[in-house]
């Protein structure tokens, strides 16, 4: 979720847990009422498999939505019959003090047999001094081509590829993007492993903070002052509980703010970046 005083744009909608139940109707719908948010100015579904698609139709439904970029093939159930606009590399959208400008897929990669996987919409969104890199599931040729052809590509905030999967976040990729803060979507005690600890091992050799949705929790939030510092939160560390179950030796959740600093956050429209 990306939200600043005048725009709030989605990446993503989660999984379909059942033919019943998906993260769109259960989790997605719900923050954004959390948030007060009445209206989303776009959408970008990043590519067609369930754990990014599956949420999508509900939370369609459920809100209205001024722009749909993916690429889903038009027509598919996953956008509950919603006209899309394909999202292709060049693409820049956005008013006042967010801008987005889409990195991949090309127009010719709309014509290969590429993987679904190596068609995630990769997303540049700016505020200010601020950069985050939204990649979907891009393996590590995409990066290889993403980083030669957008010469200089840095962010502030990385969305780890692919959830932290031995396939994706190379050596060059990293050393290209150089990310100040990273996080890794991840399940708990999720059957892929993921994020690999190869991986884990490659964002700690480069000092990258790397925070693991399995080790902080659902909800993340970071807020972007006009000088570009951040004020990073995670929910197991604002909502722990003794009976919760903890990381790990060595991995822990960010040392954030108490509940009391959180509880008033919906009345708030600074720039800010959230996973529900």
């Amino acid at each position: 979720m990306l939200e600043t005083r005048d725009q709030a744009w989605l990446y993503d909608a989660g999984p379909r847990y059942s033919q019943d139940s998906d993260a769109g109707e259960r989790v997605v719908l719900p923050f954004l009422r959390s948030r007060g948010i009445e209206a989303l100015d776009g959408v970008v579904v990043s590519h067609l498999d369930l754990d990014h698609s599956g949420g999508a139709a509900a939370v369609l439904r459920g809100i209205p939505v001024r722009r749909l970029l993916t690429s889903v093939p038009a027509g598919h159930s996953a956008l509950g019959g919603t006209d899309a606009q394909p999202c292709i590399a060049g693409q820049q959208f956005g008013e006042g003090e967010l801008r987005l400008r889409v990195l991949h897929p090309t127009t010719e990669d709309y014509a290969r047999r590429l993987s679904t996987n190596a068609m995630s919409c990769v997303v540049e969104a700016r505020v200010g001094t601020v950069s985050v890199l939204l990649t979907g599931d891009i393996p590590a040729r995409e990066e290889a081509v993403l980083i030669k052809r957008e010469h200089g590509l840095r962010a502030t905030w990385l969305m780890v590829p692919h959830h932290g999967s031995g396939s994706s976040s190379s050596a060059g990729f990293l050393d290209a993007v150089r990310p100040v803060v990273a996080t890794a979507q991840a399940g708990y005690r999720n059957l892929f492993g993921h994020p690999d600890p190869a991986v884990v091992a490659r964002y700690a050799a480069r000092g990258v903070d790397l925070v693991r949705t399995d080790h902080a929790g659902a909800a993340q939030q970071w807020r972007f002052g006009a000088g570009g510092g951040e004020q990073p939160r995670a929910w197991r560390a604002i909502a722990v509980r003794y009976w919760h179950n903890r990381p790990g030796a060595g991995h822990s959740a960010l040392p954030l703010e108490s509940d009391e600093e959180v509880a008033g956050e919906g009345e708030s429209r600074e720039p800010l970046f959230g996973m529900p």
